[in-house]
């Protein structure tokens, strides 16, 4: 899948689109205008119950048909939003928004080389429709192709300036924090938000961009040619290794060991330790992870210093949770901190290498593919998350979650039942931000494929990951955690979404 996505972004996606006759659709049916405000407010039931009607009175409306899709899709009804995505699809192949629907769908599902060819198919069809390009900048983006990702929103928002999901995703990429408060403030004022958490949320965004004002945050204070760290083993208990951690210095005070956690962002810690710190308050925030409590109270902070081995960041914005602990840690430090690096995670040796990249031209770029990199295995990163194609049981490749801060490594329980026979386990506790997973499961012999290497045999612990794959965006399968990622040495090249792994054999192993 990752070579065919690259292959399909460095040719296919470049291509101007081709020109098609399409007639324009016929007027909505009464009522579609009313079910869309529906949805679009998180009505979702409402809105599909008018769509479903005019699809009775008229068997031939599209847009129903696409609604209903739609509607489903976003009550996390994915197996019947696929089904009416796909009959849309069928039915209506001239229909932009039929492609489009089905593009979100398996985008949703973690296909996103069928959703590319749905967005490219819309736009052949219509090239003014913004949602296909909208919809083919994300997987510019899970690709680390951010400079295409640019160019297709520019071309969203040519199409639909007051698009609120444009103008959303249009903030998220631009570069001066004036302009993506201005986009934010707009997309409030079209209601792009729910009502409740969804708008709370993007107005603390706004809050909080409006606190750092013209600041340059995570500055180097200077770039070494190469830097070598070391990971110091976290245990668990004398028999179990909880992770690796790395020496933190925060505004001059004594090192803290914060947990190295692939499937963080930042640096997070408690709040007790942010007060000894005298770290300044900017918003209060909201943090969610692994477990069924929900999301964490705290807030972000500023630090005027943090120093880690031979590099000091200035200005640096932590994230500051109020909970009591964070899963036994004084805190979390994210590898995209070191985003900028060439990051080796070299755990037989117990130390982390940073090489820098070469000089670029901007925060925009599109991969490079070298003969340094070009054995790596290509990943798919949203936000700080990092997301590997894995054949489970020689199914269709799964997304696993790269996460150096899981004591173990998991299988979700949709994948699982598919692949395997699975069972009720008591004797397993799962613990994440949110506290703990409630129901947990053993599935039986499952068979991992990914990179280079084929593991057999493996029994993983499995339990519900749909909160993840909300948050994230798309489906997520399963999580590797340190005792698997601890037999290799990790390359991760954030600049070009490629990652490489070094199988190192256990001391004493034939």
């Amino acid at each position: 899948m990752g070579a065919f996505l690259a292959a399909i972004l460095a040719v296919g996606l470049l291509a101007a689109p081709l020109q098609a006759q399409n007639p324009a659709p016929p007027a909505p049916p009464q009522g579609l205008a009313d079910a869309d405000r529906l949805l679009r407010g998180g009505k979702t039931d409402d809105a599909l119950g008018i769509y479903r009607a005019v699809l009775q009175r008229d068997p031939s409306s599209a847009a129903a048909q696409v609604g209903i899709a739609r509607a489903l899709l976003q009550r996390q009804d994915f197996a019947a939003a696929h089904d009416y995505a796909a009959t849309a699809v069928t039915s209506f192949p001239k229909y932009p928004p039929a492609h489009a629907v089905m593009g979100d769908v398996q985008f949703r599902e973690g296909r996103f080389g069928p959703a590319e060819e749905e967005y490219r198919a819309a736009v052949r069809l219509d090239p003014n429709y913004a949602p296909a390009w909208l919809g083919w900048a994300r997987i510019a983006e899970a690709t680390s192709y951010s400079a295409t990702a640019r160019r297709y929103l520019e071309r969203a928002r040519r199409s639909a300036p007051d698009d609120p999901d444009v103008l959303y995703a249009w903030a998220s990429l631009q570069r001066s924090r004036s302009d993506r408060i201005a986009a934010l403030r707009r997309y409030l004022e079209l209601g792009g938000a729910d009502v409740g958490e969804e708008e709370d949320s993007v107005r603390k965004r706004i809050e909080y961009l409006t606190a750092l004002g013209d600041l340059k945050t995570s500055e180097l204070a200077s770039t070494p040619a190469r830097t070598e760290i070391p990971l110091v083993p976290l245990l668990e208990d004398p028999k179990h290794l909880r992770g690796w951690g790395l020496a933190v210095a925060i505004n001059d005070a004594k090192p803290e060991k914060l947990l190295l956690d692939t499937g963080a962002g930042g640096i997070t810690i408690g709040s007790k330790l942010a007060a000894r710190l005298g770290l300044k308050r900017l918003v209060t925030a909201k943090y969610s992870g692994v477990g069924d409590k929900g999301p964490v109270s705290g807030y972000r902070a500023l630090a005027e210093r943090v120093v880690i081995g031979g590099l000091e960041f200035r200005n640096f914005v932590i994230d500051v949770s109020d909970k009591k602990s964070l899963v036994s840690e004084t805190g979390l430090i994210g590898t995209d901190v070191f985003d900028r690096f060439l990051v080796t995670l070299d755990f037989p040796k117990r130390r982390m290498l940073l090489t820098p990249f070469p000089a670029d031209d901007g925060d925009f770029h599109d991969p490079v593919i070298t003969d340094a990199n070009r054995s790596f295995t290509q990943f798919f990163r949203f936000g700080h998350d990092m997301l590997l194609p894995v054949r489970v049981n020689d199914r269709e490749p799964s997304l696993f979650l790269i996460d150096t801060g899981a004591m173990l490594s998991n299988i979700s329980d949709r994948l699982a039942r598919q692949s395997t026979k699975v069972h009720r386990d008591s004797d397993w506790t799962v613990k994440g931000i949110s506290g703990s997973v409630e129901k947990v499961y053993m599935a039986d012999k499952i068979q991992l494929q990914f990179s280079h290497f084929r593991q057999s045999g493996y029994d993983m612990i499995s339990f519900d990951l749909s909160n993840t794959s909300r948050h994230i965006g798309t489906e997520v399968s399963g999580t590797f955690g340190v005792p698997l990622l601890s037999l290799f040495t990790l390359v991760i090249d954030y600049r070009n979404g490629r990652i490489d792994f070094q199988y190192q054999p256990p001391p004493g192993s034939n």
